[in-house]
């Protein structure tokens, strides 16, 4: 079994990243999920792995070279977000977004992913917080903005039949 070298490793990660994405394209998000999985089993721990065995480091990651294994990651993990909404696991997007947001904080893709998953579990007060962040990021976004607004006005739907409803119980106990 031969090891492979941190820049074998990266390759690999970045392969199974692409070979991910074109599963992607051609709608067979289980297999893109796979190949998403492989690539960040290559890529996570990289730039810390040999420390946190407590094992020093003879040659420590370059910046540039930490800069790609994170970027590898942030992408794997927005991509398997977006397999996971197409599959219907919103709680599995919702982590994988979180784990893009704890490399990124700022990363609007994966907070539009995250208020995706959210409204699709009926978390719509939480969801339109979340897209209204992500929206502040990339404001001229149309998915964004028109997930926002929809979801502002199923709000309004929503608050006016409850208020609707309340009304006519009232009207009753009137009686």
């Amino acid at each position: 079994m031969t090891t492979l070298s941190i820049e074998g490793k990266i390759q690999k990660g970045a392969e199974h990243k692409d070979k991910g994405n074109q599963y992607f394209k051609n709608s067979e998000h289980q297999k893109a999920l796979g190949e998403y999985y492989n690539a960040i089993l290559y890529l996570t721990g990289l730039d810390n792995s040999k420390i946190s065995m407590g094992v020093p480091q003879a040659n420590p990651l370059s910046e540039e070279t930490k800069q790609e294994i994170s970027k590898l990651l942030i992408a794997t993990h927005s991509n398997m977000a977006a397999c996971y909404l197409k599959l219907g696991k919103n709680d599995k997007a919702i982590a994988s977004c979180e784990k893009t947001l704890a490399l990124d904080d700022k990363n609007a893709k994966a907070m539009f992913r995250k208020g995706q998953a959210c409204a699709a579990l009926n978390e719509t007060g939480k969801a339109i917080k979340i897209i209204k962040d992500a929206a502040r990021l990339a404001p001229q976004d149309p998915g964004i903005r028109a997930t926002l607004k929809q979801l502002e006005d199923q709000e309004k739907q929503a608050a006016a039949k409850a208020n609707d409803e309340l009304k006519k119980n009232l009207q009753k106990m009137a009686k």
